[in-house]
């Protein structure tokens, strides 16, 4: 880089407020760690000659501790730092802050844009940059709901143009169940999926570039284009695998967590399964196994209603599948899976419980699919009418929406932001 070269830099203002933080009652990063971050960064432009950095202004008193540090980061170096100079603008703590700035920071001619922030940040950022190259730093967890349906939505039209091979099964309208779940996990808790498996893998953290090259058979997808999308797997996530046999996950699972109570560390198993797989007898044998072993395993029922054309109440007699876990002396839990909420506060208990040693527990989420059993389904077993009313009555990211803003946790503006 040149000696005039001019960087900016967003330091999301509103991290702390990322909704994975909020619903899990977690404190955002404190006001050190991102001046941490922010001395680290400002060393390494200076390492590049960089002449000076505009840096986006906050409420939370990052400017006086940053200067505060500097002096001691200084001495230590043997070149000097990039002048600092922080945007005349006025903030508000929200999304529209870093739109602002980046805007700004465009016009003040900077040659790259350096965003500390969660995907929302991002994105918000890119409204803002015009053609400005920006590198995105993540200090937030990011909303899964929105690039599962993104994700979905386009494999929908690219296999309707024929340009996908092998068979495709879509997850768009279950999303709450996945991401409520998934939340409480980290990358050594495994899981194990169906052939309904894109979300989860999102949900899970899977590379989505990774998985679509998978899904068109590219040699550099995550299983090298063999798998395709009933297959993909990504064990360094704890992603065990999507799964063409029916209710083939759980065993999986239960090796999974027995591998887990052995190491003694806390970790889990997941597996998710269709009201169809519900009644593979593979799944009844490993609800038996969990509970022999008392195994760290979290069985999640899917219940979108149809097990592939068959609808539930046809295919099976029990009420409830929760009822199935109580018959192996398992809790069974059954929460409105199209409610992000209900479904991370269930999750939450008997994941908690499992870490600490209670034993296994089945969760069954009642939800629903937006698209057919496969790709090319005609769906002819659907009453007339009821995709459209599931997709304008029962939609899991208009009850998110919903639920948040009513709550004034966010506003329609910053979930704006994030779409």
């Amino acid at each position: 880089m040149s000696a005039t070269t001019r960087v900016g830099i967003i330091a999301n203002p509103v991290s702390a407020r990322d909704i994975r933080r909020i619903i899990s009652h977690a404190a955002g990063l404190s006001l050190g760690e991102r001046v941490n971050m922010l001395v680290r960064i400002l060393s390494a432009l200076a390492a590049c000659r960089v002449d000076e950095v505009l840096l986006m202004p906050e409420m939370e008193g990052l400017r006086m501790l940053l200067e505060r540090r500097l002096p001691a980061v200084i001495s230590e170096l043997d070149y000097p730092l990039p002048r600092l100079r922080w945007v005349d603008m006025t903030v508000n703590n929200n999304t529209n802050d870093s739109v602002a700035a980046a805007e700004i920071m465009r016009e003040e001619g900077v040659s790259a844009i350096l965003v500390l922030g969660g995907d929302g940040t991002h994105r918000a950022v890119v409204k803002g940059c015009g053609r400005v190259p920006i590198a995105g730093i993540s200090t937030g967890t990011n909303n899964a709901f929105p690039p599962i349906r993104e994700f979905e939505e386009r494999l929908h039209i690219d296999f309707s143009r024929g340009d996908i091979p092998g068979f495709v099964h879509l997850y768009a309208g279950e999303e709450a169940t996945g991401v409520g779940v998934i939340f409480h996990l980290n990358d050594d808790d495994r899981i194990a999926s169906t052939h309904r498996g894109h979300g989860h893998c999102i949900a899970k953290g899977v590379d989505m570039i990774g998985m679509m090259k998978e899904i068109y058979g590219k040699r550099d997808g995550l299983c090298k284009g063999k798998g395709g999308s009933m297959h993909i797997a990504d064990l360094s996530k704890g992603m065990m695998g999507a799964n063409g046999i029916v209710g083939a996950g759980a065993p999986l699972a239960c090796g999974a967590a027995l591998a887990a109570k052995f190491q003694g560390k806390g970790g889990v198993a997941v597996t998710f399964c269709g009201d169809g797989a519900a009644n593979q007898g593979t799944v009844l044998e490993s609800l038996n196994l969990a509970a022999i072993w008392n195994l760290p395993v979290i069985f999640v029922i899917e219940n979108n209603g149809y097990a592939e054309s068959t609808s539930r109440d046809y295919g099976t007699a029990a009420n409830s599948f929760a009822d199935r876990g109580v018959g192996f002396g398992i809790s069974g839990v059954v929460v409105d899976g199209n409610d992000f909420f209900a479904v991370y506060e269930a999750a939450g208990e008997v994941i908690r419980r499992a870490r600490n040693g209670g034993g296994p527990a089945l969760l069954e989420c009642k939800t629903n699919r937006f698209f057919g059993h496969f790709e090319g389904d005609a769906q002819t077993y659907r009453p007339k009418g009821e995709v459209d009313n599931l997709r304008a009555n029962h939609d899991c990211l208009k009850i998110f929406r919903r639920r948040v803003t009513e709550a004034g946790v966010l506003t329609d503006a910053e979930l704006d932001a994030v779409d």
